[in-house]
């Protein structure tokens, strides 16, 4: 729904709304798509270590799932980078899409320091 929101014309407060979710949205797939290939790499390269069950779902998370969800996350941004380009407040939204791309990479690292994610 934030996909398509972001392709249409919509109000100002609808509009904070997309970008601020748009900005999170991006952030988000792209470190997860990110953090797939980096641990891929790592246990690849034989820096890292993952029980032997699931060494198999290394390489799919490596070479399949960590690449689509970078691709995911940069059509977020691009589609999030339009969307303010369109808009005559540009500045405002820019904040609020700053803002939610900060507020989700922080929810996702305190999730993995916690070890809820």
């Amino acid at each position: 729904m934030i996909g398509i929101g972001l392709t249409r014309p919509r109000g100002p407060r609808i509009s904070r709304l997309m970008v601020f979710c748009g900005g999170g949205a991006a952030t988000l797939l792209t470190w997860h798509g990110g953090l797939f290939v980096v641990h891929g790499v790592l246990v690849e390269a034989g820096v890292a270590a993952v029980e032997p069950d699931l060494a198999a779902l290394t390489a799919w998370y490596l070479y399949l799932w960590g690449p689509w969800f970078i691709v995911g996350g940069l059509a977020f941004a691009w589609a999030t980078a339009l969307h303010v380009r369109q808009r005559e407040e540009r500045g405002k939204l820019r904040l609020y899409g700053a803002v939610g791309a900060l507020g989700a990479l922080a929810l996702s690292v305190a999730s993995t320091a916690t070890g809820v994610g």
